[in-house]
């Protein structure tokens, strides 16, 4: 499954830096946590974006296109595997939350 975005950053202003994060550990139930892997793709193209797990960040002043694409992937197990707690859990891509914080 897959959830994508366009995000347009404009930062103005002197020395500023700011890092965009991306709520994964709230979307994906606590009884799912070790049978999803979640991987966030960002097209960092732009000059002076940095991407480190869930965050991405900046140092400079400008504008930033970005896409980003999380997917979710479920780790296929043997039979008996995977336990009943995880059954009927659901993980609801539209409640990923984009946070763009200023850091500097």
């Amino acid at each position: 499954m897959t959830f994508s975005k366009n995000v347009t950053i404009s930062a103005v202003g002197k020395n500023l830096a700011g890092e965009l994060e991306v709520n994964t550990n709230e979307v994906v139930p606590a009884e799912l946590s070790d049978f999803v892997d979640i991987e966030i793709d960002v097209d960092a193209s732009a000059d002076g974006l940095t991407v480190d797990g869930d965050v991405i960040s900046f140092e400079n002043p400008g504008d930033y296109e970005i896409p980003v694409t999380v997917t979710v992937d479920f780790a296929e197990g043997d039979t008996g595997e995977t336990p009943r707690s995880t059954m009927n859990q659901d993980i609801v891509l539209g409640d990923f939350v984009l946070t763009l914080n200023q850091v500097r």
